[in-house]
């Protein structure tokens, strides 16, 4: 009875040793993965949000700037010089707003404040003297909010208006002795906020759960947002850091109680527009954002789990036949003590221990591939599909580690943007099957331009956008990069045979150099993406850079 006592002693230990082992390895491994994957996600999607956050602020910066030069060019006719022919002007309004519709309300307003033609006749006889869109425009072009459209909170002939409308841009009317003859005065539709917003945040919300604010200035009410808070004040630590000029992301507690990983930036005009102080946010719940790591987790947990219950089974039955050829020997002596037996049992090496060792090398084995697979969704997640170059996630990556140079160092970095001239047309022509062969075969063409080195990086950023990004010592980075330029449109003007058919396109390229061109590498990018701008309204088909002034 003791011998049995014994062996089921050995086999409590060796499963209580075993359990603690496997959970501790396991729970040590987890947090360890829990660690690493939590903070590379929190850097990614901030990345992530920040460069769709400066997108839709730089987006919406444009088109005020475009809508507000469609208007200078209406307030140029020469019918608007001659305010006494009302129908003349009402039909010059009539076609503005039949074809750019956006604009939901055009009027002209006489010296006295009172509107004498508008857009289908709208609002025409109301004064709107009181109005700041016709104050403030008597003297210069005027740009004004839903908060500046009125001159005081009591006026309610624009109640009607500042529902449905965001931002009123009115110039003033000159005639030829250039005296004050009116002003000529629009209001923007929210529609085209509305649509401009979704086409790029309808993905992200729908795929990852991000949410989107546009916050107005300077009493930070809600523009645009979830239905219960537009109108309502938000006050956060991003909105001020915006405020002071600051571009990035942040984890944040917002009004609800829960924590958003939140990206802002406030949008600073483009051009002449000096911009309306909106600040634009994009935020993601970090429980939802965690949800990939989790899930991680849970499969380590799960596989841990299985093994770990096939392994304990093994032992117990492993132990019992370990503990056996002790038995034999206890057997063995005994029977040598009365006699009956003379001779131990000749006993061989232990196979259980050889089988347990392979058990447990499996068990490490997946877990550690978990673990890997990390590596895996890293590449993934830094690689265009299309054309295996290295994307948007990538370039910021790079960028992160130039921003670690000392700008008074020897060291540069030139930044190329390119895009293709007639891509639109092959794909309207062909097909985007085609456009996509096509954007594969420009990948490599100039891939053998850059050496092959850590210093140099080809980036696709979507559509037919890409990036060089090239860092050197030399002292004049612009003549020696120039070479690659001029180089890559060569490749590209020569032709490209898809499915049979004979493509031919171009591409025009713009770049910059930091931190020869301006110690902030962020604004570097815009005087690149500035010159690219600069080389397509040249003619296309060649490279511009900034110059220093």
């Amino acid at each position: 009875m003791l011998m049995f006592s014994w062996i089921k002693q050995f086999r409590m230990q060796l499963l209580a040793t075993l359990s603690i082992t496997l959970i501790g390895f396991t729970l040590v491994l987890s947090l360890v993965i829990w660690f690493k994957t939590s903070e590379y996600l929190k850097q990614e999607i901030g990345y992530e949000l920040v460069e769709t956050t400066r997108l839709m602020a730089d987006k919406l910066d444009r088109y005020v700037w475009s809508r507000s030069a469609e208007l200078a060019l209406i307030n140029g006719l020469e019918t608007l010089r001659h305010p006494e022919d009302v129908e003349g002007i009402q039909q010059v309004l009539n076609q503005l707003h039949q074809f750019i519709p956006v604009f939901s309300w055009v009027g002209f307003i006489d010296p006295q404040g009172r509107v004498v033609a508008a857009t289908s006749g709208m609002r025409v006889g109301e004064d709107l003297s009181r109005h700041r869109i016709f104050l403030n425009a008597r003297h210069q072009r005027f740009f004004g909010g839903v908060q500046d459209l009125v001159s005081s909170p009591e006026n309610s002939s624009f109640s009607s208006v500042a529902p449905t409308h965001l931002i009123g841009i009115s110039y003033p009317v000159l005639d030829h002795d250039q005296k004050f003859s009116g002003v000529l005065a629009a209001y923007l539709s929210l529609d085209w906020v509305r649509e401009i917003i979704d086409g790029l945040t309808i993905p992200l919300a729908t795929h990852k759960n991000i949410e989107m604010y546009v916050i107005s200035g300077p009493d930070n009410r809600v523009l645009i947002g979830p239905e219960t808070e537009v109108g309502q004040p938000l006050h956060l630590q991003s909105i001020v850091l915006a405020r002071g000029g600051d571009i990035g992301f942040r984890t944040e507690t917002w009004p609800d109680g829960r924590i958003y990983l939140t990206s802002y930036v406030q949008s600073s005009g483009h051009q002449n527009y000096p911009g309306l102080e909106w600040v634009i946010l994009l935020r993601q719940d970090l429980e939802k954002a965690y949800k990939p790591t989790r899930h991680m987790l849970g499969i380590i947990w799960l596989i841990g789990s299985v093994f770990g219950g096939l392994v304990l089974i093994l032992s117990w039955m492993l132990a019992g036949r370990m503990a056996r050829p002790l038995e034999q020997i206890t057997l063995a002596a005994r029977s040598m003590l009365d006699g009956s037996q003379r001779t131990l049992p000749r006993l061989k090496g232990y196979e259980e221990v050889e089988v347990l060792s392979n058990t447990l090398s499996t068990l490490v084995g997946q877990l550690i591939k978990a673990e890997s697979s990390r590596d895996h969704l890293h590449r993934i997640a830094h690689h265009d599909a299309l054309t295996g170059l290295p994307n948007r996630n990538a370039m910021n990556e790079f960028l992160a580690r130039a921003r670690q140079q000392s700008p008074g160092t020897s060291g540069n970095l030139t930044l190329m943007f390119m895009d293709l001239d007639r891509f639109k047309q092959v794909n309207d022509t062909y097909g985007h099957e085609v456009g996509d062969k096509l954007l594969q075969q420009v990948a490599g063409r100039l891939l053998p331009l850059l050496a092959d080195n850590e210093r140099q990086l080809l980036v696709r950023l979507g559509g037919d956008e890409f990036v060089f990004l090239l860092e050197s010592e030399l002292a004049d980075p612009r003549a020696v990069f120039s070479r690659i330029a001029e180089q890559a449109i060569h490749q590209l003007n020569q032709e490209f045979i898809i499915d049979g058919k004979s493509v031919h396109i171009g591409c025009s390229l713009g770049g910059a150099v930091w931190p020869a061109d301006d110690p902030d590498l962020q604004h570097v990018m815009v005087l690149a993406d500035q010159a690219l701008y600069r080389a397509k309204q040249q003619g296309r088909n060649q490279l511009v850079f900034h110059r220093t002034r």
